[in-house]
């Protein structure tokens, strides 16, 4: 279902790309957005207990649009990257997760999800973060990335 690697000499190994998706926050989320055009929208993310939570807001929203039209997203963080001008080359580390997105609806995991996301992003301002984002709130809107093939590639 999902390629291969087309040079395998590139791969990271599973455990260096769970490292840099715990260390990193910000990747790209791609989605099948209107008229059949790709849809990719930059968001700050959580590696979560092997699944990526994502937040945003409700409304007049492209994203949740994206995904009541399709769960299958595709989401892409890039930790490193420098060009390199003598080689004539990109000296980079990239990593592609494949999976299927949800909404948190149960209260109780929404609070849980909000909490490891501001957990990670906002630790020195918790509980006031956590305050702030009551979980019952109709407009707080919180996602999870299902994996189901991860890839990690450098050059």
């Amino acid at each position: 279902m999902f390629r291969n690697m087309k040079h395998d000499r590139c791969r990271i190994s599973v455990e260096e790309t769970g490292n840099y998706l715990r260390e990193e926050n910000w990747g790209v989320l791609s989605l099948h957005g209107d008229d059949g055009f790709p849809y990719g929208v930059p968001m700050n993310y959580v590696w979560d207990n092997g699944s990526i939570l994502l937040h945003c807001a409700s409304g007049n929203s492209h994203r949740l649009d994206s995904l009541k039209r399709s769960s299958k997203v595709c989401f892409t963080v890039v930790p490193e990257h420098k060009l390199d001008r003598q080689h004539w080359t990109t000296v980079y580390t990239s990593i592609i997760i494949f999976g299927t997105a949800e909404l948190i609806t149960d209260p109780t995991e929404k609070q849980s999800a909000m909490r490891a996301f501001m957990t990670a992003l906002i630790p020195e301002k918790l509980e006031e973060a956590i305050q702030s984002c009551d979980p019952g709130k109709p407009g707080l809107v919180m996602i999870r990335i299902r994996p189901l093939f991860i890839t990690g590639k450098q050059n």
